[in-house]
Protein backbone atom coordinates (compact mmCIF):
# COMPACT_ATOMS: atom_id res chain seq x y z
CA UNK A 1 0.00 0.00 0.00
CA UNK A 2 1.12 3.52 -0.70
CA UNK A 3 0.32 6.55 1.44
CA UNK A 4 1.14 9.91 -0.14
CA UNK A 5 0.96 13.24 1.58
CA UNK A 6 1.96 16.59 0.19
CA UNK A 7 5.72 16.77 -0.51
CA UNK A 8 6.27 18.58 2.79
CA UNK A 9 7.28 17.48 6.29
CA UNK A 10 3.64 17.79 7.38
CA UNK A 11 2.52 15.71 4.39
CA UNK A 12 5.01 12.94 5.23
CA UNK A 13 3.77 12.98 8.85
CA UNK A 14 0.16 12.56 7.67
CA UNK A 15 1.11 9.66 5.40
CA UNK A 16 3.03 7.98 8.25
CA UNK A 17 0.06 8.31 10.61
CA UNK A 18 -2.33 6.86 8.02
CA UNK A 19 0.04 3.96 7.33
CA UNK A 20 0.18 3.16 11.05
CA UNK A 21 -3.63 3.31 11.26
CA UNK A 22 -3.95 1.02 8.23
CA UNK A 23 -1.51 -1.50 9.70
CA UNK A 24 -3.62 -1.73 12.86
CA UNK A 25 -6.83 -2.09 10.85
CA UNK A 26 -5.30 -4.79 8.67
CA UNK A 27 -5.23 -7.14 11.68
CA UNK A 28 -9.04 -7.24 11.43
CA UNK A 29 -8.95 -7.68 7.66
CA UNK A 30 -6.12 -10.17 7.07
CA UNK A 31 -5.45 -11.43 10.58
CA UNK A 32 -2.05 -12.32 12.03
CA UNK A 33 -0.37 -11.87 8.63
CA UNK A 34 -0.44 -8.13 9.39
CA UNK A 35 2.36 -8.58 11.92
CA UNK A 36 4.74 -9.14 8.99
CA UNK A 37 3.96 -5.80 7.36
CA UNK A 38 6.69 -3.17 7.48
CA UNK A 39 6.59 0.59 6.93
CA UNK A 40 9.04 2.11 4.44
CA UNK A 41 9.70 5.73 3.53
CA UNK A 42 8.89 6.02 -0.17
CA UNK A 43 11.80 8.32 -0.89
CA UNK A 44 9.70 11.40 -1.59
CA UNK A 45 6.36 12.23 -0.02
CA UNK A 46 4.97 9.20 1.67
CA UNK A 47 5.12 5.78 3.19
CA UNK A 48 4.73 2.27 1.83
CA UNK A 49 3.22 -0.56 3.87
CA UNK A 50 4.71 -3.73 2.46
CA UNK A 51 4.91 -7.44 3.10
CA UNK A 52 6.35 -10.31 1.12
CA UNK A 53 3.76 -12.85 0.01
CA UNK A 54 3.91 -16.37 -1.28
CA UNK A 55 0.95 -16.95 -3.54
CA UNK A 56 -0.28 -18.88 -6.51
CA UNK A 57 -2.51 -15.99 -7.57
CA UNK A 58 -1.77 -14.07 -10.75
CA UNK A 59 -0.37 -10.56 -10.18
CA UNK A 60 -3.55 -8.96 -11.54
CA UNK A 61 -5.63 -10.95 -9.00
CA UNK A 62 -3.37 -9.86 -6.14
CA UNK A 63 -3.62 -6.23 -7.22
CA UNK A 64 -7.42 -6.46 -7.40
CA UNK A 65 -7.61 -7.79 -3.83
CA UNK A 66 -5.14 -5.17 -2.62
CA UNK A 67 -7.22 -2.41 -4.21
CA UNK A 68 -10.39 -3.71 -2.54
CA UNK A 69 -8.66 -3.49 0.83
CA UNK A 70 -7.25 -0.02 0.06
CA UNK A 71 -10.72 1.26 -0.84
CA UNK A 72 -12.05 -0.14 2.43
CA UNK A 73 -9.31 1.70 4.37
CA UNK A 74 -9.65 4.98 2.44
CA UNK A 75 -12.29 6.65 4.68
CA UNK A 76 -9.99 6.41 7.72
CA UNK A 77 -6.69 6.76 5.86
CA UNK A 78 -7.19 9.62 3.38
CA UNK A 79 -3.57 9.65 2.14
CA UNK A 80 -3.85 6.12 0.78
CA UNK A 81 -3.19 6.08 -2.96
CA UNK A 82 -5.80 3.90 -4.64
CA UNK A 83 -4.41 4.57 -8.12
CA UNK A 84 -1.34 2.35 -7.76
CA UNK A 85 -3.12 -0.95 -8.28
CA UNK A 86 -2.25 -1.28 -11.94
CA UNK A 87 0.03 -4.03 -13.25
CA UNK A 88 1.80 -1.44 -15.44
CA UNK A 89 2.92 0.72 -12.51
CA UNK A 90 6.60 0.57 -11.63
CA UNK A 91 7.40 -0.21 -7.99
CA UNK A 92 10.49 1.19 -6.30
CA UNK A 93 12.82 -1.41 -4.85
CA UNK A 94 14.07 -1.32 -1.28
CA UNK A 95 17.17 0.85 -1.15
CA UNK A 96 16.39 2.66 -4.41
CA UNK A 97 17.58 6.24 -4.58
CA UNK A 98 15.01 8.96 -5.21
CA UNK A 99 15.85 12.50 -6.29
CA UNK A 100 13.22 14.56 -4.50
CA UNK A 101 12.71 18.16 -5.54
CA UNK A 102 11.76 19.06 -1.97
CA UNK A 103 14.09 16.86 0.07
CA UNK A 104 17.16 16.18 -2.08
CA UNK A 105 18.58 12.68 -2.69
CA UNK A 106 16.77 10.15 -0.49
CA UNK A 107 16.23 6.37 -0.46
CA UNK A 108 13.44 3.86 -0.01
CA UNK A 109 14.21 2.71 3.55
CA UNK A 110 12.43 0.89 6.38
CA UNK A 111 10.90 2.87 9.25
CA UNK A 112 11.06 0.57 12.25
CA UNK A 113 9.81 2.89 15.00
CA UNK A 114 8.76 6.44 15.89
CA UNK A 115 12.32 7.42 16.86
CA UNK A 116 13.62 6.49 13.43
CA UNK A 117 10.70 8.36 11.85
CA UNK A 118 11.70 11.54 13.76
CA UNK A 119 15.28 11.07 12.54
CA UNK A 120 13.91 10.71 9.01
CA UNK A 121 12.02 14.00 9.34
CA UNK A 122 15.20 15.75 10.49
CA UNK A 123 17.13 14.29 7.56
CA UNK A 124 14.42 15.48 5.16
CA UNK A 125 14.37 18.98 6.64
CA UNK A 126 18.15 19.28 6.39
CA UNK A 127 18.44 17.37 3.08
CA UNK A 128 20.94 15.06 4.79
CA UNK A 129 21.87 12.61 2.03
CA UNK A 130 24.51 10.97 4.25
CA UNK A 131 21.83 9.91 6.77
CA UNK A 132 20.00 8.00 4.02
CA UNK A 133 23.23 6.33 2.89
CA UNK A 134 23.90 5.02 6.42
CA UNK A 135 20.50 3.39 6.87
CA UNK A 136 20.52 -0.40 6.96
CA UNK A 137 18.11 -2.17 4.68
CA UNK A 138 15.80 -4.77 6.16
CA UNK A 139 14.30 -7.34 3.84
CA UNK A 140 10.59 -7.96 3.81
CA UNK A 141 9.30 -10.76 6.01
CA UNK A 142 7.49 -13.66 4.44
CA UNK A 143 3.73 -13.66 4.75
CA UNK A 144 1.95 -16.93 4.29
CA UNK A 145 -0.83 -16.38 1.81
CA UNK A 146 -3.87 -18.47 2.65
CA UNK A 147 -6.56 -18.80 0.03
CA UNK A 148 -9.04 -21.05 1.85
CA UNK A 149 -9.92 -18.90 4.85
CA UNK A 150 -12.51 -16.33 5.69
CA UNK A 151 -9.77 -13.70 5.82
CA UNK A 152 -8.84 -11.77 2.71
CA UNK A 153 -5.69 -12.28 0.76
CA UNK A 154 -3.21 -9.49 0.20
Amino acid sequence: MDFDGEPTIEGVKEAYQDAQTAKKMLYDIIGEQAKYLQLYFSGNKGVHLLGKCKTSLKPCEVLKKQKEIALELLPLCPTIDTGIYDIRRLRKLLGSYVNSVNFGKTRVIPITNDTQFKELLTALETKNEEWFNKQKLKQLNNIKLETNTSRRVI
